[in-house]
């Protein structure tokens, strides 16, 4: 049997999280609850009320990196074909629009879209604004290679200042999920807070370069 809660007011993100877990992980306090933590996190406010799809940081991953190791990788419609190679190792994955978010996950090998009601699909990545892949923990290492391999392979690798402020969620390339992955990778990480400290320091290129991809 499927779960799948059916929406009630504004509450699609806590539904969406509880389909994914399928059960009742989370109710209206606590999920309020953690959207207040957030809030106070990245020092913003309304996150009970909207989200935030830009630096690769979303409620939904915040709550998900709180209450168990998952989290998500988020992309835009024009960036999702970066996922096709992982796509077997894919279960769940968050799809979002300016007003809504729901859930397509795999069940006995099959897709199913959970919103209000599950129904199967076909294809799991459906045209809409954007997407939030839950990354299977047998994939980050090749996830991670692919964040730096991506960084070697942009003007991002060659400029700090562009880094930087890439780094930091203020274009729209690959590279603003560091933000919110960054303590998930331990070359990535070091990388990132070299640049925090210092966003002018040379050496970043240095150590960029001294990163072994085999």
């Amino acid at each position: 049997m499927i779960y799948c809660e059916r929406q009630s007011g504004n509450l699609c993100r806590m539904h969406s999280i509880n389909n994914y877990y399928q059960f009742g992980k989370l109710n209206d306090n606590s999920f309020y609850g953690y959207c207040d933590e957030y809030d106070k996190y990245y020092g913003i406010r309304g996150s009970r009320d909207y989200d935030m799809f830009n630096e690769g940081r979303n409620v939904i991953g915040f709550i998900l990196e709180r209450i168990s190791d998952d989290f998500v990788y988020l992309l835009y419609r024009n960036e999702v074909e970066i996922m096709r190679p992982f796509m077997a190792e894919i279960m769940d994955i968050f799809h979002f629009n300016l007003h809504h978010i729901w859930l397509h996950k795999k069940i006995n090998n099959n897709w199913y879209k959970l919103d209000s009601r599950a129904i199967k699909i076909d294809n799991p990545i459906q045209l809409t604004m954007g997407y939030m892949f839950v990354i299977p923990k047998n994939i980050r290492n090749k996830l991670e290679m692919h964040f730096i391999n991506n960084i070697k392979q942009t003007q991002i690798y060659r400029n700090p200042d562009i880094f930087n402020r890439y780094l930091l969620g203020d274009g729209e390339v690959l590279i603003y999920n560091l933000y919110h992955l960054t303590k998930k990778y331990e070359k990535i990480n070091k990388i990132a807070e070299k640049f925090r400290k210092n966003k002018k320091d040379k050496g970043i290129i240095s150590l960029l370069r001294e990163i072994d991809i085999k």
